[in-house]
């Protein structure tokens, strides 16, 4: 099950990326997709990635899992 996220997060289009970072709240900074959550200085920041990209709920239509981490 995790292959098959894993694969769908990497077939998203480039132009459906941007749609979804941007309305998750990300902006593209220093060649990731970032939120205003990461601390430059604490080294433990994870930009943001698509984790899923796939229709979740039946109704047709991908829907997209977002992520973010660090320990700040």
């Amino acid at each position: 099950m995790l292959a098959l996220l894993l694969a769908a997060a990497i077939s998203v289009p480039a132009a459906e990326q941007t749609a979804i970072f941007t309305a998750a709240g990300f902006k593209l900074s220093r060649g990731a997709w970032r939120t205003d959550c990461d601390q430059q200085d604490s080294g433990s920041y994870e930009p943001g990635s698509i984790e899923a990209f796939r229709d979740l709920n039946g109704d047709g239509r991908p829907e997209a899992v977002v992520t973010e981490g660090g320990t700040y």
